[in-house]
C-alpha cells in the first residue's frame, strides 16, 4: 500500500486569506493549542491545517472540517465548502491530505452568569477565538501540470518576476491557461549563456515539462544562478511556482521563487533527493490518479533451492482503514493522518477493533 501523503495546497506566498467558522462549538479543541494556557490578552497560533471533507455531515453533505494536530477547530462556511469541495475530495481520493496554513487568536474573559444565594457575582471563563486559513481560488490549489520528472529541489515562493518572451511560446502555454485565465505550474530554471567575450551573458531560461517557456533579463538571472550552478554540481534541476495569465492568443508568465541571497541555511543544507525520492505530494497535483505503488523487495514472489514445488498465495489486497460503528463514513482512499483524533462526540470504537482492512 503507498502511503498517503500531505499536500500543501498552493497559494500566492501566504494569501489570500479565508475565515473559519464556527469556532465557539469547539472551545477545547482550540485551547489544546495554547497549552501554557491563555490570557486576557490575545494569545496567536500559527501552524497547519489539514482539511478533511465529510459527505456524510448531516447539516452540509459539502461540508470541509478545519483540523490542528488532530483537533477540530471548525468548518469552511457552507459558501466556501460548495467551491472546495471538489478539489478537496479528488486529493483525498487520491491518497493525499490537503493542508495550508493556519492562524487562531483567542483570548479569555470572565462572563458574568449571575449571582449565588449570597448575592455575590458568579462568572465563568469563556474562550473568543477566530481562526484563518490560506486558501486561493479552487482552480489555483493545484498546479496544471505535474513536476519534473528529473531530480530537483522546489524554491520557496519568492517575489513576482515578469519572464520575457513568453509570446513566443504561446502553444506550450494557452493550453494550460484555464477558463479562469490563470493556472499554476512547475518549471525549471537553466543557465543559458549567449554571445561571446565580452559581450557574453548568462541568462536563465524557464522550462515547463522541458520546452522553453521564456527567459528572464540579464539582471534578473544573476539573482538565481548561484543557486542554479550549486544544484547543477549536485545534479539537481531548480523548479519553481510560476504563474500563467492570459487567453488563447496571449499569456504571461511570472515566477515567484526565492533569489539565492534569500534562501536560509536549512534549505541549502537540506540533504537532495532523486526524483524517486521525492514525496507523492510533490509529484501528482490533485487531478492526476496517483499511480499504483510500487513493489518492495517483500512483495516479490522469490525462488529458493528447495526441491519441493512453492505455493505461492495470492497478492493480499488493498489495505484500508474501517471506521468503527457509529463513526461518519470516511471517502473512498482516506487514511487518518499522524496525530489525527476522533471528534470526541463520537462513540467509542469496540474492544478489539480491527481499524484496518484488506479488500
Amino acid at each position: 500500500m503507498t502511503p498517503a501523503s500531505e499536500f500543501e495546497l498552493w497559494n500566492r506566498g501566504g494569501w489570500p486569506r479565508v475565515d473559519v467558522v464556527g469556532e465557539k462549538f469547539h472551545e477545547a479543541e482550540i485551547r489544546r493549542l495554547f497549552p501554557a494556557g491563555l490570557t486576557t490578552g490575545s494569545s496567536e497560533f500559527q501552524g497547519t491545517a489539514h482539511l478533511v471533507p465529510e459527505p456524510n455531515n448531516p447539516h452540509d453533505p459539502n461540508a470541509i472540517a478545519v483540523r490542528v494536530d488532530g483537533n477540530l477547530i471548525g468548518y469552511l462556511a457552507k459558501e466556501q465548502a460548495s467551491r472546495y469541495v471538489g478539489v478537496i475530495s479528488t486529493l483525498v481520493r487520491n491518497g493525499y491530505y490537503p493542508t495550508t496554513a493556519c492562524q487562531v487568536w483567542a483570548y479569555e474573559y470572565q462572563d458574568w452568569e449571575g449571582t449565588d444565594r449570597r448575592g455575590r457575582d458568579i462568572y465563568k471563563p469563556v474562550l473568543d477565538a477566530r481562526a484563518t486559513i490560506v486558501l486561493d481560488e479552487p482552480h489555483l490549489c493545484v498546479p496544471a501540470n505535474l513536476p519534473p520528472t528529473k531530480g530537483h529541489r522546489m524554491l520557496p515562493h519568492g517575489s513576482a518576476l515578469q519572464v520575457k518572451g513568453e509570446e513566443k511560446h504561446l502553444d506550450v502555454l494557452a493550453p494550460l491557461v484555464s477558463e479562469h485565465g490563470e493556472a499554476w505550474v512547475y518549471t525549471t530554471l537553466h543557465l543559458l549563456t549567449l554571445g561571446s567575450g565580452r559581450s557574453e551573458k548568462r541568462v536563465v531560461e524557464l522550462r515547463l515539462d522541458g520546452a522553453p517557456i521564456g527567459q528572464l533579463t540579464p539582471a534578473m538571472s544573476a539573482h538565481y544562478a548561484a543557486t542554479i550552478d550549486h544544484l547543477s554540481a549536485e545534479g539537481q534541476l531548480v523548479a519553481a511556482k510560476t504563474l500563467l495569465k492570459g487567453n488563447p492568443i496571449q499569456v504571461e508568465a511570472v515566477l515567484h521563487a526565492a533569489k539565492s541571497h534569500e534562501l536560509d541555511s536549512a534549505w541549502l543544507a537540506t540533504t537532495q533527493r532523486s526524483a524517486d525520492a521525492t514525496s507523492r505530494s510533490e509529484r501528482f497535483p490533485a487531478e492526476v490518479e496517483a499511480p499504483p505503488a510500487e513493489v518492495t523487495p517483500a512483495d516479490r514472489s522469490t525462488t529458493t533451492s528447495h526441491s519441493a514445488p512453492v505455493t505461492i498465495p495470492p497478492k493480499p489486497g488493498k489495505i484500508v482503514f474501517r471506521a468503527p460503528p457509529g463513526w461518519p463514513a470516511p471517502p473512498d482512499g482516506w487514511e487518518p493522518f499522524d496525530g489525527w483524533q476522533p471528534d470526541p462526540s463520537w462513540p467509542t470504537a469496540p474492544d478489539g477493533w480491527q481499524f484496518w482492512a484488506a479488500l
